[in-house]
């Protein structure tokens, strides 16, 4: 069996962060939303905040 592709509808901790996400892209499975540098730069709000500040955009 093959995954077409992963619908991510998940809130908080262990699913927002990136750690799902991560996963998918090592199964080479496409999934919706954001990519795992994102959700996982995003779910630590002073890095979030400092990244903002400094307009740093990886």
């Amino acid at each position: 069996m093959t995954i077409d592709v992963c619908l991510l509808t998940f809130h908080g901790s262990n699913g927002e962060d990136g750690s799902i996400q991560g996963m998918l892209e090592f199964l080479n499975v496409p999934y919706t939303g954001c990519g795992m540098y994102s959700s996982m730069y995003t779910m630590d709000k002073v890095i979030t905040k400092l990244i903002l500040k400094e307009k740093i955009f990886l």
